[in-house]
């Protein structure tokens, strides 16, 4: 993970290489922001043998704690080539409208996770 620091944004860069976007979930409550998502093995059928894996599988998670200045209904997620970058405008209210998850200030999911055709 990358984290950038620009005049107006905090820009977090993650390498997610195998996932599909639609197996990624980004979520924003209380001010957290967390990253979840699940790289599924594709089991091997041409091999006789396999002397080992190395590549790693499974389900991860991240967490961040958003500051104050963080507008969390500016939060935008991009995916291109196994890299996801979020990108988190400054500035503004930090509370997110009622109407992005249960109803409660600072929840929700991030819907518009972009990827390039």
């Amino acid at each position: 993970m990358d984290i950038f620091e620009e005049p107006d944004a905090i820009r977090l860069v993650a390498e997610v290489p195998g996932v599909r976007p639609s197996d990624l979930k980004i979520s924003v409550e209380d001010n957290l922001l967390t990253i979840k998502g699940t790289k599924e093995q594709v089991p091997e059928e041409k091999a006789e043998k396999v002397h080992r894996y190395e590549r790693t599988y499974g389900a991860f998670e991240r967490t961040f704690r958003l500051s104050a200045s963080i507008d969390t209904n500016k939060i935008k997620a991009t995916y291109n080539l196994g890299v996801l970058t979020i990108t988190l405008a400054e500035g503004g209210d930090s509370q997110a409208s009622p109407d992005r998850g249960g109803g409660h200030a600072g929840e929700g999911v991030v819907e518009r996770l972009t990827v390039p055709a």
